[in-house]
């Protein structure tokens, strides 16, 4: 669990429809997504820009852990059905750049390993943040990620949001 996840995932949805005007057929919204439905939804992004003659402006949002590989320092979205100590049951982001052309990224979540309050997000942690190695976006693609490498991407108490996703 990550705090205030879900309410920043929620504010983002109600911006995308209320403010942007994106009708609900084009969303795939998931609160404490599983490593099954985040692979299911990045492969219907891809699903889309392959059929579509024009190609689409895609918005990709997640809130949540993220983790590197202690060995590669690969960086991985961690699902809710993850684990911390295993990046391998997370979803690569090397992977997600792969599958998305033409693609806004926003990312209220850190890499380093630890929660959005400082500590470590596995028990058998040797303490000490990971700095995870730069992911380079492929295509035509903006990303804008509440921290990299080593940094934590901190919650905004007073307002129960993502400091990243509230500003």
């Amino acid at each position: 669990k990550v705090q205030f996840a879900n309410n920043d995932g929620k504010s983002f949805h109600d911006y995308c429809t209320n403010t942007l005007g994106i009708p609900l057929k084009n969303i795939k919204y998931i609160e404490d997504a599983t490593f099954n439905q985040i692979r299911y939804s990045i492969n219907w992004i891809s699903n889309i820009v392959k059929v579509q003659e024009k190609q689409p402006n895609i918005i990709f949002y997640y809130s949540g852990h993220g983790v590197p590989d202690e060995t590669s320092r690969n960086a991985f979205l961690l699902p809710s059905d993850g684990l911390a100590n295993d990046s391998q049951s997370g979803y690569s982001l090397d992977l997600l750049y792969k599958h998305t052309n033409k693609t806004i990224v926003f990312l209220d979540a850190c890499f380093s390993g630890t929660t959005r309050e400082g500590k470590m997000i596995s028990m058998d942690s040797k303490g000490v943040s990971i700095k995870s190695r730069p992911v380079q976006p492929k295509g035509n693609m903006v990303v804008l990620s509440a921290a990299q490498g080593d940094e934590t991407a901190y919650p905004y108490k007073k307002m129960k949001h993502g400091m990243f996703t509230y500003f």
